[in-house]
């Protein structure tokens, strides 16, 4: 899901009581505002920091278009308020468990697993997977943190 796409399912949403069309200009999300900086991260390849509006990527990794992509996904996640973020996540996951079967499994599996040092929700993973499959790469790609490999042997 686009954020546009994102903008145009809730335009079409009513209240189940009124009638009334929802109203979708409740939040701006923008990536304009964003600043992008590569420096030496010693030992990350990128980081987010919403709150900041700053994606910093290691000068290693500065033409590494997953790492950036993983990094806007975080952006992405981290411009929405919560109640927003689960709605997405919810129409994510009903896009996705007829091309993933096993996608439930995937994200229970994530969230049991501490194998990497920064936190993704469901709703990040969920993305990942999305743009892994609009991008035709391996599942797990986006999400990096070697999930190519960690969701092939779920997947078999």
């Amino acid at each position: 899901m686009t954020l546009k796409e994102y903008e145009e399912d809730l335009a079409s949403v009513q209240n189940e009581i009124t009638g009334e069309k929802m109203l979708t200009e409740i939040i701006c999300i923008d990536l304009h505002c964003w600043r992008y900086i590569i420096k030496d991260l010693d030992g990350f390849d990128g980081i987010c920091i919403s709150d900041e509006k700053l994606i910093e990527m290691d000068t290693k990794k500065k033409d590494d278009d997953i790492t950036l992509l993983h990094e806007m996904t975080h952006a992405y996640e981290g411009m929405m308020p919560e109640t927003y973020r689960q709605y997405v996540a919810v129409r994510l996951f009903q896009k996705l468990q007829h091309k993933i079967p096993n996608l439930i499994s995937l994200i229970s599996a994530d969230l049991h697993t501490v194998s990497h040092v920064a936190f993704h929700s469901p709703l990040f993973t969920l993305k990942a997977l999305d743009l892994d499959i609009g991008l035709g790469l391996p599942l797990g790609t986006v999400y990096s943190y070697e999930k190519k490999d960690f969701y092939l042997n779920i997947t078999e």
